[in-house]
């Protein structure tokens, strides 16, 4: 018996995002009373009149720095034009050039990628730009914002048959995703997979030019009568991650069938399970009463090579047993043994 995830996450962000609204409208409730501060950077309101927007927070690496101004500040012939002055000031210092992308809008374009993980203060001389006659105070205008941090958004692999007339040998075969462009020998240095410790090759391949989307596959792996631990790892220091990543799973015996793994899903817009097993599963057999849910409720159930799928009217905050009685076929006439 194993209980299913209860989805409770997803209330939980809603609770917190509701919260946060709660305290921005009691923030914003007290701006008339106060000076005006943007990103705790202390803005004046004289500053706060003549900008509308600036570049703060956490940003991608390729990202432009943007200001952008209440009224025109430039006319149409110079939007598009290198601004030769030096208008912004960083520390860390960064190489690149200004523009004017509109009337309105100053950018500043890096020469490179910023490095990740990396935080910056700005400085922009409003003094250049904006009339003094109007804003005789609004004389510089100070910012920060940090570069995110590379991050693992999906990690998935499975076993695949060499031969789909044979259960013995197997490829373990996965992906991996990440939230910015990643370097593909980085990536091969920091990806490991071992068998009872011992080390397996991976071939790599990148089905997308974004660089952010990954494909690996072991060499051949022999299933027989023993049992055999697999740990993937992915090391977090040429990744420059947060965190270390590892899954440990079996490589099970050839004459027995197990699930391996259950997740959650979402399809047809219901909520579900998705339930792997170790092998491909008997096509003809009626799976109805293998597979039940308390608190009972209605459920669809999908068999498609080694997965049962389960959709339902699972409901957000509520917990579930799954149950899987034992006697559930593979396609080599083997069964799940006893009750998960």
């Amino acid at each position: 018996m194993i209980k299913v995830p209860s989805y409770l996450k997803k209330f939980r962000s809603f609770t917190l995002i509701f919260i946060i609204s709660l305290l921005l409208i009691f923030d914003i409730s007290g701006c008339n009373k106060r000076e005006i501060k943007i990103n705790d950077s202390g803005y004046t309101l004289e500053i706060a009149k003549a900008v509308s927007h600036v570049t703060s927070g956490i940003i991608p690496p390729t990202t432009e720095i943007t200001v952008k101004f209440v009224s025109p500040q430039v006319e149409k012939d110079q939007v598009g034009k290198e601004v030769s002055e030096n208008l912004f000031l960083f520390e860390p210092y960064i190489n690149g050039i200004t523009k004017w992308k509109d009337e309105r809008t100053l950018v500043f374009l890096p020469e490179k990628e910023l490095p990740l993980k990396t935080l910056y203060s700005g400085k922009l001389k409003l003094n250049k730009i904006i009339a003094p006659e109007i804003y005789p105070e609004a004389k510089e205008l100070d910012f920060s914002f940090q570069t995110i941090s590379r991050e693992i958004e999906n990690i998935d692999g499975d076993f695949t048959q060499v031969n789909p007339d044979s259960p013995v040998n197997v490829f373990y075969q996965g992906e991996i995703d990440f939230n910015v462009p990643t370097n593909i020998e980085d990536l091969k240095d920091s990806v490991h997979l071992t068998v009872m410790n011992e080390p397996i090759n991976l071939e790599w391949s990148v089905p997308e030019e974004k660089n952010t989307h990954f494909i690996f596959k072991s060499t051949m792996l022999k299933r027989n009568h023993e049992q055999k631990r697999l740990t993937l790892k992915v090391n977090k220091e040429k990744l420059n991650i947060s965190d270390e990543y590892t899954k440990a799973f079996n490589l099970e015996k050839v004459n027995i069938v197990k699930v391996t793994e259950i997740k959650n899903i979402e399809q047809e817009h219901q909520l579900g399970l998705e339930i792997n097993f170790t092998d491909e599963l008997e096509a003809e057999q009626d799976i109805t009463g293998f597979v039940r849910i308390e608190p009972a409720l209605e459920i669809k159930l999908k068999k498609d090579e080694n997965k049962i799928t389960i959709l339902g009217d699972f409901k957000h905050g509520k917990e579930y047993n799954l149950h899987i009685s034992s006697g559930i076929k593979s396609k080599w006439e083997t069964k799940t043994e006893s009750e998960f």
